[in-house]
């Protein structure tokens, strides 16, 4: 007989084998509705995506139309939606700032332009600073956003201009010096920087007067406004007609020098340490002749005044006067150590020199006194310090700065010439 084929015994299926059969089956289940889930989210995410940037495309082309048709509230609007959309788009603020500033409305501008992430494109901090300061007269905030613009564009020269002028508006001789060096220093100067140097001890603008007084009224115990408001004021070119118009009666003869002198010492008395109130007083002092007087004040001084040559220069002239020669030589030295431009020391110590050596030994400390009285009384007299006339003052910025010594500021004016004679324009 043959042999029978033996069937193979069923592999038996363990409970336990069940049971992992009977886990997985709803796992899977799961997995598949996670999968489901996850698609179904993807796929709403990617139609908001599609219908956010539908939308923002939308908003901004609206924007840009009513914009150019100077429909400023309807782009405003538009701009303030698409904003909201696009937070981070610093193209919508701008644009809702500048349908505000179309329909006047220079405060909203300026909250608009406060929502874009910094770093803010350059125009962005321009426009905002040039609101504070122009439309809204708020110097504080116009400076917070010079200092902001600097930290991310420090070579911006437009914002230094704007510090530059604050700082000659409110008659502060040391932040402009400090500003001015840091002009150089990032290689941001321009001819425009160098005319502030030569003359803002000297310099005053026409509307000095109306413009502090709009500062001092948003900060009424600000010492500073308070002190530019007098000495813008007393150094006014209609001075003698606005007394004349403001006087109690008609035989009140205006004193303007009378007037001037009288409102320094009140405010002195109010700030006895500040350097330009201080300054202000002892030169009319020297005016008057009053040695006594000039030297008390000086005694008065604070430490920083032997950082301005200004002092120096009253120091000297104090010795000059009491014939003390070697000490007055000193002083006047030492002012132009500090401040090689100051046309004003020059003319006192070729004085100086005149009585101890001789008319020919001061005869070129005598000429270069001349040449940078005349360059400032042409700044002065430019309508704008930004474009002085005639142009050839600009050369002679350079040649004066030569002459005192200062080679490196002389050759960055001639620098500066010869790419605005290259760009055809006169300021590079």
């Amino acid at each position: 007989m043959g042999k029978t084929k033996r069937r193979p015994e069923p592999v038996p299926f363990h409970r336990s084998r069940r049971r992992q059969v009977a886990k997985r089956a709803p796992l899977r289940a799961g997995l598949a509705g996670v999968l489901l889930v996850i698609l179904t989210l993807g796929s709403w995410l990617a139609w908001t995506d599609y219908r956010r940037a539908t939308q923002i495309a939308a908003l901004s082309a609206r924007t840009q139309t009513a914009l150019r048709a100077g429909k400023w509230d309807v782009a405003e609007q538009y701009a303030s939606q698409w904003a909201m959309l696009d937070v981070m788009n610093p193209e919508a603020w701008m644009a809702a700032a500048e349908a505000a500033w179309g329909q006047g409305r220079a405060e909203a501008a300026v909250a608009y332009l406060t929502q874009i992430p910094a770093p803010a494109p350059l125009e962005a901090y321009h426009l905002k600073g040039y609101l504070e300061m122009e439309a809204l007269h708020d110097p504080q905030a116009c400076l917070a956003t010079c200092e902001t613009t600097l930290q991310h564009y420090p070579d911006d020269r437009e914002t230094h201009h704007r510090l530059l002028y604050y700082f000659t508006m409110t008659c502060q001789s040391a932040p402009l010096r400090e500003e001015v060096q840091r002009s150089m220093t990032t290689g941001s100067d321009s001819l425009t920087t160098y005319a502030y140097l030569l003359s803002h001890q000297w310099l005053r603008f026409n509307n000095g007067t109306e413009i502090t007084k709009l500062w001092l009224e948003r900060y009424p115990e600000e010492e500073t406004y308070q002190v530019a408001a007098v000495l813008n004021l007393i150094e006014h070119p209609l001075l003698e007609e606005i007394l004349r118009a403001s006087r109690a009666s008609a035989e009140d003869e205006p004193r303007p020098r009378e007037f001037g002198e009288q409102q320094v010492r009140q405010l002195l008395d109010r700030f006895p340490h500040n350097l330009e109130l201080l300054a202000t007083e002892i030169r009319n002092q020297c005016r008057h002749g009053d040695v006594v007087e000039v030297a008390r004040l000086l005694m008065r001084a604070p430490p920083e005044a032997v950082e301005d040559n200004r002092f120096w220069r009253f120091k000297g002239w104090v010795h000059s006067v009491e014939q003390e020669w070697d000490e007055a030589a000193d002083s006047y030295r030492k002012s132009l150590q500090l401040a090689p431009w100051d046309w004003a020391t020059q003319w006192e110590l070729a004085t100086l020199i005149r009585v101890t050596e001789g008319v020919e030994a001061a005869k070129e400390m005598q000429r270069l006194a001349d040449m940078g009285r005349q360059l400032v009384i042409g700044i002065r007299q430019s309508k704008n310090i930004h474009e002085l006339t005639p142009p050839s003052l600009y050369r002679q910025i350079a040649d004066y700065l030569r002459a005192c010594g200062e080679k490196e500021m002389a050759n960055r004016v001639e620098d500066l010439l010869n790419r605005s004679a290259q760009a055809g324009s006169l300021q590079p």
